[in-house]
């Protein structure tokens, strides 16, 4: 029987790995290919998550090419070096994507002299 997700939430607060992080981020990104082939989620959310280079590309290719996807949430999230703009590259691809929240999460150096962004929380509407 087949069966419709709207939503999934990701978190690697509970996912231990002996391998360390570099596991945790494939094991994330591997889920992140699988979800592309499903046509019903419109929602996504990433949770207490690094966001690495690795990470960021993979989410940037399901936003890009899923055009269901319509609300995307990071919550409690830390992005690493470039993980921040290689994730808007594949966002402004998108025809579909409408809400983008960023809550609690550290958004890293980007571009304001060092001293990191880190709103309480942001959110960000598409008309």
């Amino acid at each position: 029987k087949n069966t419709s997700i709207s939503t999934i939430r990701l978190s690697c607060k509970r996912l231990e790995c002996k391998e360390g992080r570099t596991r945790k981020h494939h094991v994330l990104s591997t889920l992140l290919s699988g979800i592309k082939e499903n046509t019903s989620i419109e929602s996504i959310e990433i949770e207490d998550t690094d966001i690495s280079h690795e990470l960021a590309n993979s989410l940037s290719q399901l936003c890009a090419r899923k055009q269901s996807l319509k609300n995307i949430a990071m919550i409690q999230c830390q992005f690493i070096g470039s993980g921040l703009a290689i994730l808007f590259l594949g966002m402004q691809h998108s025809q579909s994507i409408r809400n983008v929240i960023f809550q609690s999460c550290d958004l890293g150096n980007q571009g304001d002299g060092g001293g990191g962004l880190q709103p309480a929380s942001s959110s960000f509407n598409v008309e």
